[in-house]
């Protein structure tokens, strides 16, 4: 073996872990994967699982991973994810990521209502116009007869 592996989980908003591991294990598309100091580089996709991170030969840390990237290289091994940590880290995220789609969706909501408004108003507006322009032809006719 060749020291000891360096790894990093991110999500989008931070570094969820940054550690030196003996042995790493995600779980990829095609299976778990144990990542060895030495491995040779690889990329893969990964599916929700647990990543478990050895050190001193005993499991010393896991977390729950919403699928993402993995990159090997040069003894470094970084996870890319959407979500990542422990149960209640993971619940936590979830509810803000609940709270922030139904905020989305109330905003889409309040925009067709905005957008209907807007249609009906325009509507509105067209009909007058064209009832006002044959007010004016009529009484343009009328008054030259």
């Amino acid at each position: 073996m060749d020291g000891r592996l360096s790894l990093s989980v991110h999500i989008p908003s931070r570094s969820v872990l940054t550690r030196q591991a003996d042995l790493v294990v995600v779980r990829c598309v095609e299976g778990d994967k144990g990542i060895l100091p030495g491995h040779e580089r690889f990329v893969g996709r990964l599916v929700p699982g647990m990543l478990r991170v050895y050190a001193d030969g005993q499991l010393e840390e896991s977390l729950f991973v919403l699928g993402g990237t993995l990159r090997v290289a040069d003894n470094k091994v970084v996870v890319l994810t959407p979500l990542a940590g422990g149960r209640e880290e993971v619940e936590a995220e979830l509810a803000r990521m609940e709270e922030e789609l139904a905020q989305r969706r109330q905003d889409e909501e309040r925009s067709d209502a905005n957008i209907h408004r807007a249609e009906v108003a325009l509507r509105n507006a067209l009909v007058q116009m064209d009832v006002s322009a044959y007010s004016v032809l009529r009484r343009s006719i009328g008054d030259e007869s």
